[in-house]
């Protein structure tokens, strides 16, 4: 699950309501101090707001097994873009060649006066790539998708989709999995 530092948790529940946004769970104390809640939004992605946790992103490109970002897959940009705008001031922006006959991606962004910070990628792609839900992924970083591949196969899991270089891999148990190139 995806976790955004927010500075109340209580009172980004609380803003998400009105915005078409369900709080499922929170606000709660946050283990060592601080405060989470779950929330999901409009079409039902689930991410958690957290306050006190020090959570901030690697300085660096991330490595071989390692978290490499988040995205959120849904079926429709414009039922989400303006709930995540209006709550963490983010704005979606359209990738370079982020647009197939099945997929779309944008980079949601924070702005403000002096820079651009990449937040996620919203992906809009229909069920055969998204799977039937609305989700917040956190991709891995891989050495080379050919032999994750390969190993993926070998172990007994199978491939859903593979697009712009990201791999979706069901495993025996039918969870999913999100790889991409480490840098």
């Amino acid at each position: 699950m995806s976790y955004i530092a927010v500075r109340s948790a209580a009172e980004t529940a609380l803003a998400a309501q009105p915005l078409g946004g369900r709080v499922e769970l929170g606000p709660l104390p946050a283990p060592g101090g601080g405060a989470f809640a779950l929330i999901r939004d409009p079409l039902g992605g689930g991410f958690t707001v957290i306050v006190g946790a020090g959570l901030s992103p690697p300085p660096r490109r991330p490595r071989h097994g390692e978290p490499a970002g988040h995205a959120l897959y849904v079926s429709e940009k414009a039922s989400v873009a303006p709930f995540h705008q209006a709550l963490f001031g983010w704005r979606a922006a359209l990738d370079a060649n982020g647009s197939s006959d099945s997929v779309s991606s944008y980079r949601l962004f924070a702005e403000d006066a002096w820079s651009r910070r990449k937040v996620a990628r919203l992906i809009e792609a229909g069920e055969a790539i998204r799977g039937r839900e609305e989700y917040w992924a956190a991709p891995f970083a891989v050495h080379a998708l050919d032999a994750a591949r390969a190993a993926i196969l070998s172990a007994g899991g199978s491939i859903i989709s593979e697009s712009r270089g990201l791999l979706v891999d069901g495993d025996p148990t039918g969870a999913a999995l999100f790889l991409q190139p480490a840098a």
